[in-house]
């Protein structure tokens, strides 16, 4: 079992990852483990998930705590390691890939009235 493609977003301190896999038929029994870390700090990990790979094609998420926005000024980067294992535990891939958080465009909006306001309101 190969890994084909990781892609990484992120909202807030969330992130979710989409793994896609090659493989030459199911390999029932193996598994992944997802770590996330600063990447001027590879000895505390930020979150850790582990699951089961029923498909070629893998979602996981989690929350990171401390999650820094990064800037133009500065950036704080993460990275992520994904790492396959076999039925028997045998590492079989691993892979790191690397990711920022940032803050979400401010979009402009236009407000709405909304029905129950609009029952309050008075009209002249």
């Amino acid at each position: 079992m190969i890994i084909k493609d990781i892609s990484v977003t992120t909202n807030k301190n969330h992130v979710e990852t989409e793994i896609s896999f090659f493989f030459d038929g199911l390999n029932k029994g193996c598994y992944l483990i997802q770590s996330v870390y600063l990447a001027d700090d590879a000895e505390n990990p930020l979150s850790q998930i582990t699951c089961g790979i029923p498909s070629a094609k893998v979602l996981t998420c989690a929350d990171v705590i401390p999650a820094f926005v990064s800037t133009k000024e500065k950036a704080f980067p993460y990275k992520v390691y994904t790492k396959v294992f076999s039925v028997n535990d045998e590492l079989l891939e691993q892979r790191m890939d690397e990711f920022t958080f940032s803050l979400p465009e401010h979009k402009s909006t236009k407000q709405v009235k909304g029905f129950f306001k609009s029952l309050f309101l008075r009209q002249d």
